[in-house]
């Protein structure tokens, strides 16, 4: 073994990770490979060595996981009118979750944002709530007052990447090596406030997927 590390993207099955001297693309070893229930997922503390002879580092094996973030998903079956659900790990070892709306909308979707809070609660991780687009906010207070409503407990950040508001608060959030992910709809912004935030010393990495994960570098 050379070491361990955390994966933080993948690509077409290829784990990147990150050691404590860099970033590597990873292979799974042939026993992983064959149960795809042991398959890494973004978050995933690994195991790393090199076999004799090769360059690409393989995974050997995958820690026990922390706070994880599910999704289902309803599998057809052939017959009409049946089928199954089934959980897809979207991201694991989490330290909260960032569940991102947009205030540049006429009108919050309360009832999208209440299934969003329910699986990041279901992750067991923290979760807040980031209201991006700030500055475009036509009825700001009032917005913040429906989401706090169906939002009990959890922490409501008003963010703009154009005034900087909110940007030092979400830092904090993921200080100190904690491991967060971004969720929420395509166009809310999640991209801006990824660019915004590695304007400053913070580097965050971005997943091509449903999500988008943050952490802090050290």
């Amino acid at each position: 073994m050379i070491g361990t590390g955390r994966v933080i993207s993948l690509d077409r099955g290829y784990p990147l990770v990150k050691t404590d001297t860099g970033e590597v693309r990873a292979q799974h070893s042939i026993e992983l490979v064959k149960n795809v229930d042991l398959r890494s997922v973004v978050g995933d503390i690994v195991e790393l060595e090199f076999p004799p002879g090769q360059d690409t580092p393989l995974i050997t094996a995958i820690r026990e996981r922390g706070h994880t973030l599910h999704r289902r998903s309803l599998v057809e079956s052939r017959s009409v009118g049946s089928g199954k659900y089934e959980e897809q790990i979207l991201a694991t070892n989490i330290d909260v979750v960032f569940v991102v709306s947009s205030l540049s909308n006429r009108h919050i979707d309360v009832s999208y944002l209440e299934r969003q809070l329910v699986m990041a609660h279901e992750s067991g991780a923290d979760v807040a709530v980031v209201l991006t687009k700030a500055d475009q906010a036509k009825h700001l207070e009032q917005d913040l007052v429906a989401v706090r409503a169906c939002a009990p407990g959890c922490e409501v950040i008003a963010e703009s990447a154009v005034t900087g508001e909110g940007l030092e608060r979400i830092r904090e959030l993921v200080a100190g090596g904690r491991f967060g992910v971004l969720l929420g709809r395509s166009g809310v912004g999640k991209s801006t406030l990824i660019n915004a935030l590695l304007k400053e010393p913070d580097i965050l990495y971005k997943i091509k997927n449903q999500h988008i994960q943050l952490k802090e570098r050290r």
